[in-house]
Parts: structure tokens; C-alpha cells; sequence
């Protein structure tokens, strides 16, 4: 499905990238363009950002809390011990810092290349 989405994706611009001439000191160069009118690449840019950033971003936010929900509700079973248990929170600590950064990360690395498109 991700490689069936990522191909219909990369198709529209094969219908819309159009290859213009024009010249710079004599020589002649081919400059690729989208030749959109200015409402079709209006909707086409966001639904390009909430098919390739906000919804991937919602998702990982919605399973990652899923996650650290769950990890930080376990409990150990056996008799209580404060050394093992306070080493167990401090597991879960890092494990839940560690899904907060991936999430993070993926919207650090992606949202300046979304903003310029906007």
C-alpha cells in the first residue's frame, strides 16, 4: 500500500512537469515547471502535506502514546522490590524519551521541506 501510494503520488507529475526553454548568454536550457492552474496545485500541495506529513505525524503520535501508555502502566509481577523497581521506571523513562524523539525527529527532518512547499 505505502509503494502503491508513493507511485500515485510521483505519477501526478508526470501530467503536470512540463519542460520550458529559455536562454541565459546565448545558450539554451530546459527548466522543469509544474503547470498548474492556481487551484488544482493549491489542493494538490495539501493533500500532498496531509497525506505525507500530517496524517503520518498523527499516526505516530496516536500508536507512540499507545506504546508508552502501556510500557509505563506494566507492572513487574512478584514481590515489590524498590531497586528493581526504580530501575524498571528508569527503563521506562529512556523507552518512552526514545519514542518522543522519533516522533520529533520525523517532524524536525520533514516540516521545513512542507512549509517552503506551502
Amino acid at each position: 500500500m505505502i509503494w502503491t501510494s508513493g507511485v500515485a503520488i510521483a505519477c501526478v507529475q508526470l501530467v503536470v512537469v512540463r519542460a520550458v526553454p529559455f536562454y541565459h548568454r546565448k545558450n539554451l536550457y530546459y527548466e522543469c515547471r509544474e503547470d498548474w492552474d492556481l487551484e488544482s496545485g493549491r489542493i494538490y500541495t495539501i493533500i500532498i502535506f496531509v497525506a505525507t506529513f500530517a496524517l503520518p505525524v498523527a499516526i505516530l503520535i496516536f500508536v507512540y502514546s499507545t506504546i508508552a501508555y502501556h510500557v509505563f502502566r506494566h507492572v513487574i509481577p512478584g514481590n515489590p522490590d524498590c531497586r528493581r523497581d526504580g530501575n524498571q521506571i528508569n527503563r521506562k523513562i529512556k523507552v518512552i524519551k526514545m519514542l518522543m524523539t522519533i516522533v520529533m525527529l520525523f517532524g524536525v527532518c520533514w516540516l521545513p521541506i512542507h512549509v517552503f512547499s506551502l
